[in-house]
């Protein structure tokens, strides 16, 4: 059963409002809790269905200043877990400044870029953080790096797989690994030369792929 719950002020003004359905916050086609200040002004509100936050075409929860109005949250969910393709599924604003978190699925994830970043109100870039799939990772690069408002660097932590490394250790796990790939890149080109009897230019085309 369909139910919508209200509250007003001293003064008769809409407040609040919630719908539920069979007893748990649901509504489709638009949010299921809206919150306003004395003035009628909307300030929070949650699109939820079934219990669970959940918006396909834009955030499920956003939240704007009371005073001034100024937009200061915005969070992408879909079925209960931060989630949004394309953009940061989380942003927020502070007194100081800006933080963008890229989700997918509920995790921390991003492939072309930091999944976290924390940027001044003067526009200027202060922490950035790689992950992929929930954990802190990168393999061409500090996975974490902190600025200070001029834009010297703080901190730089050298982290694959949420595994912290020194700036040394990632250095030689990255000429390692360089070389393992050459070999297997070697190996491949042996492999397909044995078996399809290509011509040494063919086979140098196809090692651009490999």
């Amino acid at each position: 059963m369909l139910e919508i719950v209200r509250k007003l002020n001293d003064f008769g003004v809409l407040i609040s409002e919630c719908w539920f359905f069979d007893g748990e916050r649901h509504r489709q086609g638009g949010p299921a809790m809206r919150e306003f200040n004395d003035n009628g002004t909307l300030f929070r509100e949650r699109w939820i269905e079934h219990g669970a936050y959940h918006r396909s075409d834009g955030p499920a929860v956003t939240e704007w200043d009371k005073y001034d109005g100024s937009l200061y949250t915005e969070v992408w969910y879909f079925e209960g877990e931060r989630h949004r393709l394309g953009g940061p599924a989380e942003c927020e604003t502070y007194h100081d400044c800006r933080i963008y978190s890229w989700y997918e699925f509920g995790k921390l994830h991003r492939t072309d870029g930091p999944a976290s970043l924390e940027i001044s109100l003067y526009g200027h870039l202060l922490q950035e953080a790689w992950y992929v799939n929930g954990k802190v990772h990168r393999t061409d690069g500090p996975a974490s790096t902190d600025w200070n408002h001029d834009g010297k660097t703080l901190v730089e932590r050298w982290i694959i797989n949420d595994e912290k490394f020194t700036k040394e250790e990632w250095d030689r796990r990255k000429v390692r690994m360089s070389l393992q790939n050459k070999v297997l890149r070697a190996s491949r080109l042996l492999t397909l030369g044995s078996v399809s009897g290509a011509s040494p230019d063919v086979l140098s085309v196809i090692g651009g792929f490999l």
